[in-house]
C-alpha cells in the first residue's frame, strides 16, 4: 500500500490564493466555509488544526511556504472558492509545496475534485488524497488513518493512490443525515479578514444543503446529491455564538435555495425574532417561494432579511424551459416588486450565450430588466461545467477561453456565433451601467429610510462599479480568446469531450 505518513503535527486546512476580481473589489472575500465544516469535527477528533486563508490574506506561494513550515504542518487540506476556475491554483501550489516541502501530506476536496477525481489524480501526481463530497467525516477518518496507519479501503469517498500509484476510489459515502451533529470550527477563524463592502465582520453559514430544482447549467445539486437541513434550534444557535461570541454583524446563508418549504421558512423566521437575532440576512431564493410568501414578507423583514438574490437567468420561455426554470417575466417582476416593498434589496442574475445573442437579444434583456427593476442585476455568462447537462451538450470547437482559471461565470467561455467576444463584452457592460445607474436605482440608494439597507445599497453600487472598471482592464490586458484554427482539445477540454457522468 503506497501510504503517505504526516511528518508535521499540525493539519492545516489551506484555502489556496485565486484572487477572483468579484472578490478583490465587489462583495469582498467570503470565509471559506467548507474548511470551517471540516475544522470543527477535526478539532473535536482531537487533531491540532490551524485554518489559513491565503486568498483574502492575498498570500504569495512563497508566503503560504513560510506559514506552513512555521506551523510545523503535516496534513495540508486544500480547497478553493469556486469549482472548475479554482483548480488551477490548486494545481500551481501544490506543485510548489511538494517541491518545497515534500514530507507534507496534500489533501483535495470540494465541488471540482468531487467530479474531476479521476483527471487530477493523473495530472497531478503531488496531490495525495482526493475527498469526494462531503467532508466532515471523511476528513477525520482519513487524518485518524494517518495518525495511526489505519486502512485506508475503509474510508469511503476517499481517492488515493495505490502501490502502483493509480488511483484507488473507494464507496461514496452516503449525505450525513444529522448536518447538526458536525458543528462549524468557528473558532479557527481570523474575523477580521472578512467585511462585507467593508463593514463586518460577516459570516457565511449553512441552514440547509441542496436544492430541489435541476438546472442545466449548476451542478450544485448533484455535489450535495439530496436536500436536508440542520434543525431551527442548531441554526439559530450558530446565528447568536457568531454574533455574541465573534462579533458578526452580517450573515450570507450559504444555502442554495434558503426558503425551500413555507411550514420550515416560517418557524425559522419566529424562532430568530423571537430570540432577538438582529443580524442582516442576505439569502439566496426563488421567484416561486417569494410569491408562495408574499404575506409572510413583513416577517422576512422582521427576521432580519436585508437581501435576497433569485436565479432570473433569462426573460426567454423558450431559454426557461431549456435550462429546467419556468420564471415568467410578470411573477420576477412581481416577486422583486414584493421584496423591495418590504425593504428587502432585490438582486437578479441574468446570464448571457443561453441563446444565440445578437443586439436584438441583449436589448431585449434590458428592456426585461428594467421592467423587473431589481436594485442589482449580476450579469453572467453560461460556464459549461461538464458535470452538469449544459456542459456535457457544448461541443469543444465552441469553446473559446483556454484559461481555466476564468471560467468563472464573469468571463466568455463559449463563441456567440453572431456576435465577437469584445461586441457581446461591450453589449454587457453599457448594460450594467445603464442599469445601474437609473435615476429611480440611485433615488433609492441615497433616500431609503433604513440605515443598513442605504449603507447596502450605496456601497453596493460602489463596488459594482469598481468590479465593472477591473473587468474591463482585464478583458484588455489579461484575457485571450482562442480562434479556431488554434483550438486543442486540453486536457480539461477532454473532460468535456467525456461527457462524464459520475456521481
Amino acid at each position: 500500500m503506497n501510504e503517505r505518513r504526516p511528518a508535521g503535527r499540525r493539519i492545516t486546512l489551506l484555502n489556496v490564493p485565486r484572487h477572483f476580481i468579484g472578490s478583490r473589489y465587489g462583495l469582498g472575500y467570503q470565509m471559506p466555509l467548507g474548511l470551517v465544516s471540516i475544522g470543527g469535527p477535526l478539532v473535536d477528533a482531537d487533531f491540532e488544526v490551524d485554518l489559513v486563508d491565503a486568498d483574502v490574506r492575498g498570500l504569495s506561494h512563497a508566503d503560504v511556504i513560510r506559514e506552513l513550515k512555521t506551523r510545523d504542518t503535516g496534513i495540508a487540506m486544500l480547497s478553493h472558492p469556486a469549482s472548475t476556475a479554482g483548480y488551477p491554483a490548486v494545481e500551481a501550489l501544490s506543485r510548489r509545496i511538494r517541491a518545497e516541502l515534500p514530507e507534507i501530506v496534500q489533501v483535495y476536496g470540494g465541488v471540482f475534485p468531487t467530479f474531476a477525481y479521476r483527471e487530477i489524480m493523473r495530472r497531478a501526481p503531488q496531490i495525495d488524497y482526493i475527498v469526494r463530497g462531503e467532508g466532515e467525516v471523511t476528513a477525520v477518518e482519513l487524518a485518524d488513518c494517518l495518525r495511526k496507519g489505519g486502512d485506508l479501503s475503509t474510508v469511503k469517498s476517499l481517492v488515493w493512490r495505490g502501490d502502483d500509484s493509480e488511483a484507488v476510489i473507494n464507496e461514496l459515502r452516503d449525505p450525513i443525515d444529522d448536518l447538526d451533529a458536525h458543528r462549524f470550527g468557528w473558532e479557527l477563524v481570523d474575523w477580521d479578514l472578512y467585511h462585507l463592502f467593508g463593514s463586518g465582520p460577516f459570516a457565511g453559514v449553512q441552514f440547509s444543503r441542496g436544492c430541489v430544482y435541476r438546472c442545466s447549467y449548476c451542478g450544485q445539486w448533484g455535489f450535495w446529491r439530496r436536500y436536508r437541513h440542520r434543525t431551527i434550534k442548531n441554526f439559530v444557535d450558530n446565528l447568536v455564538e457568531l454574533r455574541d461570541t465573534y462579533g458578526v454583524r452580517h450573515i450570507f446563508p450559504a444555502d442554495e435555495h434558503f426558503c425551500v418549504d413555507r411550514r420550515t421558512t416560517e418557524a425559522l423566521f419566529q424562532e430568530i425574532i423571537s430570540r432577538d437575532i438582529g443580524i442582516p440576512l442576505y439569502i439566496n431564493t426563488t421567484v416561486k417561494d417569494v410569491l408562495r410568501d408574499r404575506d409572510l414578507m413583513p416577517m422576512y423583514k422582521q427576521a432580519g432579511v436585508a437581501f435576497a438574490a433569485l436565479g432570473i437567468e433569462s426573460d426567454s420561455p423558450e431559454v426557461q424551459r431549456k435550462i429546467n426554470k419556468d420564471n415568467a417575466l410578470s411573477e420576477s417582476t412581481t416577486a422583486v416588486g414584493l421584496l423591495r416593498r418590504s425593504g428587502i434589496v432585490a438582486l437578479i442574475h441574468m446570464m448571457y450565450g443561453l441563446e444565440n445573442e445578437t443586439p436584438k437579444t441583449v436589448l431585449r434583456k434590458a428592456r426585461s430588466m428594467i421592467k423587473i427593476d431589481a436594485d442589482f442585476v449580476n450579469m453572467e455568462y453560461i460556464t459549461p461545467h461538464f458535470w452538469t447537462r449544459l456542459g456535457r451538450s457544448v461541443e469543444p470547437a465552441d469553446i473559446i477561453q483556454m484559461d481555466q482559471g476564468k471560467w468563472s461565470y464573469r468571463n466568455q467561455v463559449i463563441r456567440v456565433p453572431s456576435m465577437s467576444p469584445t461586441a457581446l463584452f461591450w453589449w454587457v457592460k453599457l448594460t450594467e451601467l445603464f442599469i445601474h445607474l437609473r435615476p429611480k436605482v440611485l433615488f433609492r440608494a441615497w433616500l431609503n429610510p433604513d440605515r443598513v439597507i442605504r449603507h447596502f445599497r450605496r456601497r453596493g453600487l460602489w463596488r459594482a462599479f469598481k468590479v465593472w472598471r477591473a473587468e474591463i482592464a482585464e478583458f484588455y490586458f489579461d484575457t485571450t480568446f482562442s480562434k479556431p484554427a488554434e483550438r486543442a482539445p486540453s486536457d480539461f477540454l477532454l473532460l468535456v469531450l467525456n461527457r462524464r457522468r459520475d456521481p
